[in-house]
């Protein structure tokens, strides 16, 4: 049987993207995933680029990466044509939908902006298992079970990557333990499509929340350009200040009083 329909797959449209963006087979031995968007303030007396270092533009990247893929899982007129040609097969239109997403994001390849080099590579490729597990398929792994930290031990990337990867999967293994695995098999499509909306969606945040958060603690010292790329990002990047408004004057009651 085609092994897409006995699976799940998380991350599906980023399949073909992997020949551009993965590690190279001699970054492997070493790999280990590092933090690339600061958390925490300059300590009194230090400054950029000994603290507060702009995030990498990989991470920027990658939200658009994700934002776009989840819109592939949303063009209605595809999702008809899918399910007219699976001839009403509900599993039959996933793998088909999977198929198109795959093919539009393999073209992705050649507008990446970044350059993509370790640490900063593209983090693996990630399903969940019909028998609600996550699997890896990375350089040296053949498709074994892997948790988060062993994904964080063996992948030359952003941990914020693998962090929103988990957020993603943890979406599938929630409706994967919930739901009978017949039903979840031959769900229509369109409710198959959702729940892959749903994951970048919570992918996306993750990696939104990161940037969040180095924004609140690096603010003070960030460049324009990097404020730019943070609100590109849809986070917003207005400066606590004072308001400057006349207050206005409290309206007359009834009456004159």
């Amino acid at each position: 049987m085609n092994r897409l329909l006995q699976t799940r797959l998380v991350l599906p449209a980023l399949l073909l993207l992997a020949g551009v963006l993965f590690l190279s087979p001699s970054a492997v031995l070493d790999a280990k995933t590092v933090d690339c968007v600061p958390s925490e303030g300059c300590p009194e007396g230090m400054e950029p680029p000994a603290c507060c270092q702009p995030p990498p533009c990989e991470v920027y990247e990658h939200i658009k990466i994700k934002k776009a893929i989840r819109s592939l899982y949303n063009r209605k007129g595809v999702k008809e044509r899918v399910i007219k040609q699976a001839g009403g097969d509900n599993r039959a239109a996933a793998v088909l939908l999977d198929e198109w997403v795959k093919n539009k994001a393999s073209k992705m390849g050649s507008q990446l902006r970044c350059k993509w080099e370790a640490p900063y590579s593209y983090p693996g490729q990630y399903e969940t298992k019909s028998w609600c597990e996550i699997f890896a398929d990375l350089p040296g792994d053949n498709d074994e079970k892997r948790s988060k930290a062993e994904a964080n031990d063996k992948v030359n990337s952003c941990s914020e990557f693998i962090d929103a990867i988990w957020t993603h999967e943890g979406h599938h293994l929630e409706k994967c333990n919930t739901t009978n695995s017949t039903v979840r098999a031959n769900e229509p499509l369109t409710v198959f499509a959702a729940e892959e909306r749903e994951g970048y969606r919570l992918e996306i945040d993750s990696l939104k929340a990161n940037l969040e958060q180095y924004w609140h603690a690096c603010s003070v010292v960030a460049d324009a350009e990097t404020e730019r790329q943070i609100a590109a990002a849809g986070i917003s990047v207005l400066r606590d200040k004072a308001s400057k408004q006349t207050p206005k004057k409290p309206r007359a009651s009834p009456g004159g009083k």
